[in-house]
């Protein structure tokens, strides 16, 4: 008797140590996503020239709209360093990084496939968001 009861006990904790490792593992890389996903993108930084001005968000959308027609996006992020890109966020569909001091499209991020999930703006000290509405507005009754 002693000895099923080890053995089940044994069995349960290693199933529950099984769960809770993943858990574990899994939160941390939803805390450290952010920091993941800039050093993934570590080459799509840019070297802007000294004086040079960002483009303003309706310009850089207007480019981005060149390459992907017809697809809404979600969100477009100025971030606070000179060298980081402008990240235009379609959904699930992806993620587009652009040079925002020429408007040139640097390529696809990291990130593509998660889309809708990927934080826009999170920390308001360092990146400047801008969202178009989710959805239209109600109708007048």
């Amino acid at each position: 008797m002693r000895k099923a009861i080890f053995w089940l006990h044994l069995c349960v904790g290693i199933v529950a140590g099984s769960v809770i490792l993943s858990m574990a593992v899994s939160g941390t890389l939803i805390a450290w996503q952010r920091q993941i996903t800039d050093f993934a993108e570590r080459g799509f930084r840019v070297s802007p020239t000294a004086g040079s001005a960002r483009l303003s968000p309706e310009t850089l959308l207007t480019k981005a709209a060149a390459v992907k027609p017809g697809l809404p996006f979600v969100g477009l992020t100025l971030r606070a360093d000179a060298a980081a890109p402008a990240t235009i966020t379609y959904g699930r569909e992806g993620v587009l990084l652009l040079n925002p001091y020429s408007g040139v499209i640097l390529g696809e991020g990291a990130s593509g496939g998660q889309g809708a999930d990927r934080p826009s703006g999170r920390d308001a000290s360092l990146d400047t968001p801008y969202r178009a509405p989710r959805r239209p507005p109600p109708p007048d009754l």
